[in-house]
């Protein structure tokens, strides 16, 4: 393809940019479902029903529903709103998970909880931290049904089996959409999940069908800049990153050597989950957020980073998201200095804004 006809599509692309933003419907009349069992909601999607009609991309989205991708079902992990927060950050941590829908004791449907939450419910200990706080008493043994009615940060958006992956697209794509909870037709309870991972999991399975031209995109292109994100040196407090986190809204960031510059780790929210382990919990944030994570997932070894080159293309960037299971990838420039990230909202929302999909197969 020569260069003037590819700088062509590329514009022809571009035009799809002003394609206003969907929203999707919610249903408010929720259950809970009578049997549980454990399933990590980053391996609901394992079964791919590509419709044989589908020509293009915006073809197989149209026509493939919920119930197409959730072909091998289980039931999802659940918590109860009178668990502690205690106990429900164990349950996460033992099945995997970052998420999972919360029910009082009438199985009705709270809404969704996940570690932006927590942090959340906890910053105000952070921030009034004394001796009249407990640490045990006032955030680990609180009812996790408090963290749900005080975090407003994430909306939960239910769809049925028969939603399109277009409108599922449409509302993951959208900033703090990160799942949507999926509808048990006989009652209505929340019987799956799926998340935004689930999305770049499909596309990844269904490389073939992309456009080559949307394949050829950089990171460049849709990377979100440097300026816009921030690093966290070594030697900071894990009480100071998390403040960085609350306050920037965010639920990670790259952990960075204080000496080479360079990304050593990755600090999120979900790491949270480590203050199960027990121990003085407060002394615990005074700790370098490295000894943090070193304690928290119990190991002396640092987690290596999950890094993508500005010059990669989105083709790679689906495999290694899909074949890692990260939630971001650090952008990282040929010399190992930090340049910025790619997170999977940016991304859905770059192939969504590129579809040129016409409004009509829009949600309402």
């Amino acid at each position: 393809m020569s260069a003037s006809k590819q700088q062509l599509q590329r514009e022809q692309l571009g035009q799809c940019d002003k394609q206003e933003t969907f929203t999707s419907q919610g249903v408010v009349s929720l259950g809970a479902p009578s049997q549980i069992q454990k399933l990590s909601e980053e391996e609901n999607v394992v079964g791919y029903v590509v419709p044989a009609k589908a020509k293009n991309l915006s073809q197989l989205l149209e026509n493939t529903t919920v119930d197409d991708v959730l072909a091998h079902r289980g039931h999802l992990v659940t918590l109860n709103d009178t668990d502690s927060v205690n106990e429900a950050l164990r349950t996460l941590r033992d099945s995997g998970v970052s998420s999972a829908p919360v029910y009082d004791v009438g199985h009705k449907f709270m809404g969704m909880v996940d570690m932006k939450d927590f942090l959340e419910y906890l910053f105000p200990l952070l921030e009034k931290r004394g001796d009249d706080v407990d640490f045990d008493e006032d955030f680990l043994k609180q009812p996790v049904g408090n963290v749900v009615e005080s975090s407003r940060s994430n909306p939960t958006v239910m769809v049925d089996h028969g939603t399109t992956l277009l409108s599922v697209l449409n509302t993951l794509s959208q900033d703090r959409n990160y799942r949507v909870g999926v509808l048990e037709r006989k009652d209505h309870t929340v019987f799956n999940i799926v998340s935004q991972l689930s999305l770049i999991k499909f596309f990844a399975k269904n490389i073939s069908i992309f456009p080559e031209i949307l394949l050829s995109f950089r990171v460049v292109d849709f990377m979100e800049q440097m300026v816009e994100s921030f690093s966290i040196p070594s030697d900071t407090t894990t009480l100071k990153t998390l403040k960085y986190l609350h306050r920037e809204q965010i639920s990670g960031a790259p952990v960075v050597d204080c000496i080479s510059g360079q990304i050593i780790d990755t600090f999120s929210c979900t790491d949270l989950q480590g203050f199960v382990f027990g121990g003085p919990k407060f002394s615990f944030l005074e700790k370098s957020v490295v000894e943090f994570l070193s304690s928290a997932r119990r190991t002396k070894s640092i987690k290596p980073p999950i890094t993508c080159n500005p010059n990669d293309t989105l083709e790679s960037v689906l495999l290694k998201l899909a074949g890692t299971g990260v939630h971001r990838l650090w952008v990282i420039s040929e010399d190992l200095e930090y340049r910025g990230l790619v997170n999977l909202t940016h991304l859905l929302d770059f192939i969504r804004r590129h579809l040129c999909v016409d409004k009509e197969n829009d949600l309402d």
